[in-house]
């Protein structure tokens, strides 16, 4: 039999991440969301944001909060210590993956809260999240819009987020103790993994991009632990090690 579930500490509300943003009343409107629902928490990855006077002033009474905002330099940086992050997108299906909706996407947030820090991430104003960085992430919401607009303001999905977040988090949560890896050393897994494919000669070295991607996305489906994690890197560190320890094989002479 496996552990009891345990009631946790839980990582809630996400940690708000909002990426290339460049509007500074999005900015303050984003900061009055927080604080209309209680949250705190806000990572900038490379923003644009000049103006923060119109965004103190469009924030009003949580003005206070944008001081608590952490800019990073970019999204794999504010992505670092995160163990599950879902992303948002107009685009239904990007990335050659089928998004999911708002409510799953902070449903799957919720179960993964226990496990580690969890993120949504906002695109900027200007083109939202590219494939590479939806590709960060391990779920991408879409937004349904019916109308003739496909996409909404930033500040206006973000609303909706953490509207849904807040209804959430009134759920009671148990789960057993299992810290995921965070993204950070997903990261240097997946690069190692693609190194070891290519020096074995698995990858076609002119085009390894799609059929690597697509090894990469059957193993991060499976939500490694810290401990998995840590196995698979070593196993191509192995790898590794042994490519350089055997020598060229070399034709028969007949």
């Amino acid at each position: 039999m496996g552990p009891k579930p345990v009631k946790l500490c839980l990582m809630w509300p996400p940690l708000l991440i909002c990426h290339e943003l460049q509007c500074a009343e999005n900015l303050g409107a984003i900061a009055r969301l927080l604080g209309n629902f209680g949250f705190s928490g806000c990572r900038l990855s490379r923003p644009w944001v000049k103006d923060w006077e119109s965004a103190c002033r469009v924030a009003v009474d949580a003005a206070h909060l944008l001081e608590e905002f952490v800019v990073m330099p970019s999204l794999e940086e504010a992505l670092e210590d995160v163990v599950y992050a879902v992303g948002t997108s107009f685009r239904a299906c990007a990335l050659r993956r089928h998004s999911i909706t708002p409510e799953e996407g902070i449903k799957r947030l919720w179960e993964k809260s226990t496990q580690g820090k969890i993120a949504l991430v906002l695109g900027g104003e200007r083109r939202g999240l590219s494939d590479e960085e939806l590709a960060l992430c391990h779920e991408v919401v879409c937004i349904p819009t019916p109308g003739t607009k496909p996409s909404l303001n930033l500040a206006q999905a973000a609303a909706i987020c953490l509207f849904l977040c807040a209804q959430q988090g009134k759920a009671p949560q148990e789960a057993p103790i299992e810290p995921r890896a965070p993204l950070g050393f997903l990261e240097r897994l997946k690069q190692k993994m693609r190194h070891a494919l290519l020096s074995a000669g698995f990858l076609n070295p002119q085009a390894p991009h799609y059929v690597f991607e697509e090894l990469w996305q059957s193993l991060a489906r499976a939500n490694l632990s810290q401990r998995e994690a840590e196995l698979w890197l070593n196993a191509f560190k192995h790898v590794e090690r042994h490519r350089l320890h055997v020598p060229p094989s070399t034709p028969s002479i007949k």
